[in-house]
């Protein structure tokens, strides 16, 4: 978890998040990421497509952390 999740500053993550993306778009964690952002802040319909977008990815490349025991549906 990061720093902002820690602080809870969830709006605060997710607009970081969002600027990561640009750069690192199939790093699965980002979408992690962006799940706890959504799901703290209550936007339910968001997190679920985050969270969906990053199983869809599998883990992420070579060099980047994966999600692996983080999500279960």
């Amino acid at each position: 978890m990061t720093a902002l999740a820690k602080l809870g500053w969830y709006s605060e993550l997710i607009r970081d998040n969002m600027e990561s993306f640009a750069l690192f778009p199939d790093f699965t964690e980002l979408y992690r990421l962006r799940t706890i952002g959504y799901g703290s802040l209550g936007e339910i319909d968001q997190a679920i497509d985050s969270l969906r977008i990053a199983l869809s990815l599998g883990p992420s490349k070579e060099g980047y952390p994966g999600i692996a025991g983080y999500a279960r549906i």
